[in-house]
């Protein structure tokens, strides 16, 4: 299994993916994006990942971003949806 993909199914199973689905269906689109950006920064080539003006190592973002739960995304959710 390719790097990309097995980043994909573990984020998508930390946050409970299918269940967010399951309990927000409209929301599947924006969930999607969630993914896929955590997805591409953790799995970016390139020694440090540019986020809010700092460059973080890529290592660390990818151990970040494997650390969310579904309480992280509904949080992050909510607060955009204010």
């Amino acid at each position: 299994m390719d790097e990309m993909r097995w980043v994909r199914e573990e984020i998508r199973e930390n946050i409970d993916y299918e269940g967010l689905v399951w309990d927000f269906p409209c929301d599947s689109d924006i969930f999607d994006g969630y993914v896929e950006l955590m997805v591409e920064a953790a799995c970016c080539s390139k020694e440090t990942v540019h986020i809010c003006g700092q460059d973080i190592p890529t290592a660390a973002v990818r151990s970040r971003f494997l650390k969310l739960e579904r309480g992280h995304i509904l949080y992050v959710q909510d607060l955009l949806l204010q």
